[in-house]
């Protein structure tokens, strides 16, 4: 990154120096095909750093989220009678596939991405449990490795019960 900045400074000085010479001549006040071309060649130059340093400081300093850490994502993923029990629902969250599941024990929500190789798992109503297309791995209900490859649980989501509705909650 900095030789091409050098590169810039030095032709920038370049330009720089034949518009001065332009200056001091005063042949002509038309603008003539060099000329056009030093400042064609100028604005390039001008336009591609500015791209540069806008870039870069949009990568030191990456826009916040409104609200700060108040503002979490909540997501209504519909009423509870819409998702009996042993029912699961896929729903995006967070720029995510996430499984809603509904058994005996409550709502649950989990990622539906394999932690193995990343295959989307699908919900087994008959077993009530994740099971991982690809490479034969499964999942319980609240994410936990039963067998299989993946090395490790599901990451889950926080699912509250408002009103007869169901929510995902963004941490």
């Amino acid at each position: 990154m900095t030789t091409i900045l050098i590169f810039y400074i030095i032709a920038a000085k370049f330009v720089y120096s034949k518009f001065k010479m332009a200056e001091i001549k005063k042949e002509e006040d038309k603008i003539t095909r060099r000329r056009f071309l030093d400042y064609l060649l100028v604005g390039s130059i001008l336009v591609t750093f500015g791209a540069v340093v806008g870039a870069a400081l949009n990568f030191i300093y990456p826009p916040k989220k409104e609200g700060g850490a108040e503002a979490a994502e909540k997501l209504e993923v519909g009423p509870t009678s819409d998702l009996p029990e042993g029912k699961a629902k896929p729903v995006i969250f967070e720029n995510k596939n996430v499984m809603v599941i509904h058994v005996k024990e409550g709502f649950f929500a989990v990622d539906m991405k394999c932690t193995h190789l990343g295959c989307m798992v699908e919900w087994e109503e008959k077993t009530l449990v994740l099971k991982c297309p690809c490479h034969a791995a499964f999942f319980d209900y609240k994410g936990n490795v039963i067998s299989g490859p993946a090395p490790r649980a599901l990451p889950t989501y926080r699912v509250e019960i408002m009103s007869d509705k169901i929510y995902l909650v963004g941490t």
